[in-house]
């Protein structure tokens, strides 16, 4: 994955929720602190980013997950899951 693409991502997620394409590294990236849509269905897309832009709840949701998800993605969050595999 692209570094700086991930941190993109966070910064994003940083002022609420996010949509974006399912056939692209964003799902790895942002987890279920996002709704993805499939590129080649435009109801899909429509869907995605009425719900992103028009649901305060829904909003709220993806941004309060947003930063739990880009926790995972720290040096301690790495660290500590390289310490437990090489620990067995």
């Amino acid at each position: 994955m692209n570094i700086l693409y991930d941190h993109q991502i966070f910064q994003a997620q940083r002022f609420g929720g996010i949509s974006g394409f399912n056939a692209s590294p964003l799902p790895k990236v942002a987890g279920d602190a996002a709704i993805y849509y499939d590129p080649s269905n435009l109801e899909s897309m429509i869907y995605a980013m009425e719900e992103v832009a028009y649901s305060t709840e829904t909003n709220r949701a993806l941004g309060s997950a947003g930063p739990l998800r880009e926790a995972q993605f720290s040096w301690d969050h790495c660290a500590r899951e390289t310490v437990a595999i090489y620990g067995k």
